[in-house]
């Protein structure tokens, strides 16, 4: 398994490369259980305020690029990828309503 500092450094190369024409700004890597209890990555790809967005294809690309550099590195657990823009404000994490 690598070391969280080490799989941002290879995401953030790939990102630069794939998403800086689109206003790429920086990457957040967590790790965490996926749906099914797995242990995952999680990787936030962070872009400017006035970032555009890019097509799928590209994040498409983007993602399949991050999953082989890591398998070219011995790391098994799957990375989700998600992208955000400065400013965007995540909602406040409440339970539903039917979990009161």
């Amino acid at each position: 398994m690598l070391s969280t500092e080490r799989i941002k450094e290879i995401a953030d190369k790939i990102l630069h490369a794939k998403l800086d024409p689109f206003g790429y700004a920086g990457v957040d890597v967590r790790e965490g259980l996926n749906q099914e209890d797995e242990e995952a990555l999680f990787l936030i790809g962070r872009m400017r305020k006035d970032a555009k967005i890019p097509p799928g294809r590209v994040t498409n690309e983007t993602l399949a690029a991050l999953a082989d550099a890591l398998l070219e590195e011995k790391e098994d657990r799957f990375p989700y990828f998600n992208l955000t823009f400065e400013g965007d404000e995540m909602p406040e994490i409440r339970p539903a309503p039917w979990e009161d």
